[in-house]
């Protein structure tokens, strides 16, 4: 089950990307980051913005040069629109022992009780983000149970919804055509915690954890994942055979400048710079051929 990616502290996310030369394995959500990153935190305005992103998404990201037109579109919505929204730092969310207790105490299934979890965390990122959202997840419903590790038909996932609600432990929209569900029993923001959320990628199997399960951490990546029985269980599957992806130095056939890109790019040979050079000469000479051929006609 695919799951989605949720950046608790994106000017962390955004430096690491920035150190480490890639948009990670979501460019578009990387990509939105880093626009807010330079608007946010270096200053940088549209133009300057769209400047910094083509020249970093061209060297690092080996598909660009095969969608140029989209990324070029895009970046440019990008810039626009990088001061609307904040750029998040939160670094943890916290649970409490009631709310805990809440879910372990519902009478329902272990499964439950991951999913219903899972709803508590991303309500309470919700509210830590928005003092008006009022516990209200707007996810969608197999996103959810995919952070859930709990995989289920659409209908079941529904039949599990109205679990919760039966039990007045989320309320639903009055609109149908609204998949949002808020979380009912989320405490104050300043009652204790018991215990901190930093990494979302594993909802269900961290509350698992909480209450005892055998649940281990990849030595690697650092993923949840069920352990075994003799307690040997280091890797996962990812993990076990992962080799990391390399970068190269290659040198610019235009000014000999020396820039790094991803090891899987095989069509960039110069830097930025000489690229949008080569670039607008070639624009130059297209429309000099057009006057040319329009003249013999």
């Amino acid at each position: 089950m695919k799951q989605m990616k949720i950046i608790l502290n994106e000017k962390e996310y955004a430096e690491n990307c920035l150190r480490e030369h890639t948009l990670g394995d979501n460019p578009w959500a990387s990509a939105q980051i880093l626009s807010k990153y330079y608007y946010d935190v270096l200053g940088y305005r549209q133009a300057r913005i769209i400047k910094a992103l083509t020249g970093f998404i061209s060297e690092s990201y080996p598909r660009y040069a095969n969608d140029k037109a989209r990324w070029e579109e895009n970046i440019d919505f990008l810039a626009k629109s990088a001061g609307k929204y904040p750029l998040y730092q939160d670094t943890a969310i916290p649970v409490t022992q009631k709310e805990l207790d809440t879910i372990l105490n519902c009478g329902l299934s272990r499964q439950h009780q991951q999913v219903l979890f899972s709803y508590l965390c991303l309500a309470k990122l919700a509210n830590q983000r928005n003092n008006r959202a009022n516990g209200w997840v707007n996810y969608k419903t197999k996103d959810v149970f995919a952070l859930a590790h709990v995989s289920l038909s659409t209908m079941k996932q529904d039949i599990m919804i109205n679990d919760f609600y039966v039990r007045n432990l989320v309320e639903l929209p009055k609109k149908n055509d609204n998949l949002a569900v808020r979380v009912a029993f989320c405490d104050e923001p300043d009652v204790k915690a018991v215990m901190y959320v930093s990494d979302f990628r594993d909802l269900g199997y961290l509350y698992l954890m909480q209450v005892g399960e055998n649940i281990v951490a990849c030595a690697e990546c650092g993923m949840l994942m069920r352990g075994n029985k003799t307690g040997t269980k280091k890797y996962c599957s990812h993990c076990a055979g992962y080799v990391p992806q390399e970068f190269k130095i290659i040198t610019c056939v235009d000014c000999g400048k020396e820039f790094r890109i991803s090891a899987k790019n095989t069509k960039t040979c110069r830097c930025q710079d000489c690229q949008t050079i080569k670039d607008r000469e070639r624009k130059r000479l297209w429309k000099a051929n057009q006057v040319d051929a329009a003249i013999k006609s």
